[in-house]
């Protein structure tokens, strides 16, 4: 990386890049801040497309309700199937962990720097490692609880799954349809009006 910002480029060579070192039969899912534009990208000028059917691209949820609607029903990572509890804020809170390094580095050569860096991501690794198991249980335990907490609200609602399930679908179909096209020849009329009726205003 080069620049900084967030270069589409830059998600698309580290796609790629993961897809050389995984099963063929593997499926992945993508978090990114603008994974809609990036999976539009990868359509529109056939960017991975040897591997989008393994791809399913959704929103983190930190950016995901800064998007409109019709976005988020499609790539918030809650109505994604496959995405469960996933947040898609890792990076974020790698990052985190590694800020306090920032005052130090500054000063630093860039040999020491790197080398600092590294050693501060292995030490975060064996942390993680060593509390892997603390933390599959609370997750496992934070999952049963919203699915009990989704069951009750199901069942008390009185709809059957199967009648929620299409109506779903049907908001999903109107909500991302194409926007009716207005006639040019309405938008000329409309603006010639509105310009007569400001002249007539002024004079």
């Amino acid at each position: 990386m080069t620049s900084a910002g967030e270069k589409q480029y830059y998600a698309v060579a580290l796609l790629r890049r993961l897809f050389e070192h995984i099963p063929s039969h593997m499926t992945v899912g993508v978090l990114y801040d603008i994974g809609c534009q990036l999976h539009r990208s990868c359509k529109k000028w056939g960017f991975l497309e040897e591997f989008l059917p393994r791809i399913t691209f959704g929103i983190s949820v930190f950016h995901a309700y800064g998007h409109q609607w019709p976005c988020q029903i499609i790539y918030h990572p809650r109505k994604c199937r496959g995405f469960g509890l996933t947040d898609g804020e890792g990076c974020e809170r790698f990052w985190s962990s590694l800020k306090k390094l920032i005052p130090g580095l500054r000063v630093t050569g860039y040999y020491q720097r790197i080398l600092i860096i590294d050693n501060q991501i292995c030490f975060l690794n064996e942390k993680a490692l060593d509390g892997i198991g603390h933390w599959l249980y609370w997750r496992w335990y934070h999952c049963q609880q919203k699915k009990q907490e989704a069951d009750g609200v199901l069942a008390a609602c009185g709809v059957g799954e199967d009648v929620l399930r299409s109506e779903w679908a049907a908001q999903v179909r109107e909500q991302t349809k194409p926007l009716p096209r207005k006639s040019t020849l309405l938008l000329y009329r409309y603006c010639s009006n509105q310009l007569v009726n400001i002249f007539r205003s002024i004079a």
